[in-house]
């Protein structure tokens, strides 16, 4: 790790040499992601969070006369991309 930090005249051209410099560990980890382990516990999670999601809404939309359904959507949708 680099102690010190470089200008450089052209923008983002660090992030580019980065890059360049660990493209194949790059590709080893998208190559890896389609691996069928990988795939299985991404299915696996989907349908564990979606089904978290439904029993959600469906309790909510009794409690509250279907007034904050969308609303728990959003929240379920918005939790599921950052997680």
């Amino acid at each position: 790790m680099c102690m010190y930090v470089v200008c450089c005249p052209r923008p983002f051209r660090g992030l580019l040499s980065d890059m360049m410099r660990c493209y194949n560990s790059y590709r080893s980890d998208f190559s890896e992601a389609v691996s069928v382990q990988c795939v299985a516990a991404l299915i696996l999670m989907f349908f564990a969070n979606i089904t978290v999601a439904f029993t959600f809404g469906a309790v909510l939309a009794d409690q509250t006369d279907n007034t904050l359904v969308s609303e728990g959507g959003v929240a379920n949708g918005l939790v599921g991309a950052v997680s």
